[in-house]
This record gives C-alpha cells, sequence and structure tokens, in this order.
C-alpha cells in the first residue's frame, strides 16, 4: 500500500521489512490501548511500532514469515562517533572496539526496553541496569566491563556537550574476586613441550608445533601476539623481539637459546612450503 512504502520511520527508528506477519490485527489493538497511533494499514507499521514499545521482546510476539532490520539512527550516530574516538585518539584495538559495540548496544537495548532515551538516564537507571545483569547471572568480570565502556561513552558525550552532567561519576565498578594465578608443575611443563614437539603428522608441522611453544614458554608471550607476530621481528637470530600487546602497546622480550635454535631450524623450512603454494 502507498503507507507501507519503506524505508518507513518512527521516532529515531527506521526499518527495512520483507515478508508478513500474520497477527499483526491483533498486536495493533494491543499497541493502540498502550496509545501508539498509526498511519497505515502496514504490518511494517506495526513492527516499528511493536519494537519501539517492547524492543527484541517483540519477536516473541510475532506469527508469521519475514525479516526485517530496524536502525535507530541517532543512537547509532553516537555510538559511531564514540567507537571512532576510541580508534583515533586512544588507538584501540579491534577486539576492545568490538567489546565496546557489543556492551553498548546491549545496554542501549535495555533502555530502550525501559522506555529510557541513552541521552537522558539518571545515576539509578545505570545501577538498575547493573543489577539486571547481575540478576542474569552475569559474572563480576563480565559487569564490570560493561561498566567500564558505559563509563567511557558518558565520558566521551560529556566532552562532547551531549549532556550536561555524567550520570557514572558516582558509580563503584563491580570488586573482581582476587584469584591466585594457577601454575604448572615442572613435569608438567615438560610434558607439555615434549607433546608440541610429537604432535603433527610431518616432520615440519611437529618442527613448528615445537617451535611455537617454545617461544610461549620462553618469552611469556600471549597466544594471539605470537600468531600476529611478523616474520621479520625474528631475522637476523635476535637476543630480543619486539612484541605488540594489548592496546597495541610494544615490548622488548628475550630469547633464550633453545626457542633462537628452533626459529633457525624452523624459517628456512616455512620459505620452502610458501615457494610451493
Amino acid at each position: 500500500s502507498e503507507g507501507g512504502k519503506q524505508p518507513m520511520s518512527y521516532k529515531d527508528y527506521w526499518i527495512c521489512f520483507n515478508g508478513e506477519v500474520y497477527n499483526f490485527d491483533e498486536i495493533k489493538k494491543e499497541l493502540i490501548d498502550l496509545g501508539h497511533q498509526f498511519k497505515s494499514t502496514s504490518d511494517t507499521e506495526v513492527v516499528l511500532h511493536a519494537y519501539d514499545q517492547w524492543g527484541r521482546d517483540c519477536l516473541g510476539k510475532f506469527i508469521g514469515m519475514f525479516a526485517f532490520i530496524i536502525i535507530n539512527t541517532k543512537t547509532n550516530k553516537i555510538l559511531n562517533l564514540f567507537l571512532d574516538a576510541q580508534i583515533v585518539e586512544f588507538d584501540a584495538a579491534e577486539n576492545t572496539i568490538s567489546a565496546y559495540r557489543r556492551d553498548l548496544i546491549g545496554y542501549i537495548d535495555w533502555l530502550y526496553k525501559n522506555k529510557n532515551s541513552v541521552l537522558e538516564v539518571k545515576r539509578e537507571t545505570i545501577e538498575d541496569y547493573i543489577i539486571a545483569c547481575t540478576k542474569a547471572g552475569l559474572a563480576v568480570s563480565t559487569r564490570a566491563r560493561k561498566l567500564s565502556a558505559i563509563k567511557k561513552f558518558y565520558s566521551f558525550s560529556y566532552d562532547e556537550n551531549w549532556i550536561t552532567s555524567n550520570p557514572t561519576l558516582k558509580i563503584k565498578t563491580p570488586s573482581r574476586q582476587k584469584l591466585l594465578p594457577k601454575t604448572l608443575t615442572t613435569l608438567e611443563v615438560n610434558k607439555l613441550l615434549k607433546f608440541a614437539g610429537d604432535t603433527g603428522q610431518t616432520h615440519n608441522e611437529r618442527l613448528r608445533n615445537n617451535c611455537m611453544m617454545q617461544i610461549l614458554y620462553a618469552t611469556g608471550m600471549r597466544v594471539t601476539e605470537l600468531v600476529s607476530l611478523p616474520v621479520s621481528a625474528v631475522l637476523g637470530n635476535p637476543n630480543m623481539i619486539l612484541v605488540k600487546g594489548k592496546g597495541r602497546k610494544e615490548r622488548m622480550v628475550p630469547l633464550n637459546t633453545l626457542s633462537q635454535k628452533l626459529i633457525t631450524d624452523w624459517l628456512p623450512v616455512r620459505d620452502k612450503i610458501n615457494k610451493l603454494y
């Protein structure tokens, strides 16, 4: 119908919808009782209003075959501006940006579900969200990470004059349980190193696995740091290698004699394999 043209908007939401919601008339009546007003007879408009009323929970009310995407243009814009700033100003890593985006989208969804605007919240509302995370069974570390993202977002919003006060200033971060790190015995370490050297279908695979495990053991590097380490970092049989870690911070780590020898043995084999492909 003319009134069902897409993309369709309502408040700050825009929707593109395909398919059919069979029971949209029933949902429409329920929404009208809740104060919603409609301009068309389209099920697309009903879906849009249902999302505004119930958030993601609206999916449980729909019967039909459909697919749609809804974007909050205002929220999407300010969220992207915040994330871009973290990259440009703080050189935030890709994983960090992904975590911020995921945590903030979850928080914003909760706000809209509970009829709150992201730039018009009070301290108590944010504390209610953390309580809801606790009731959902999220670990202390997860709640602390989510709150950290929220605090950074509102600090940025305040600096950009989007809000007149920062609602997170007096919110305490959930205290994390301090646990002693678990360690391996000398016997367990030796078994692990031997297993790495014995694992692989070919001699070259075993050489590679042994080399990687010995480097991890010698340097204390994270696995992600090792697999992203450029070959140029270990050329020339160095005693120290430059490693880029979390937050793209760089540090120098030492190599022991065995790891140096294994690197020297592995690199020519690696070059031959690469030439074959």
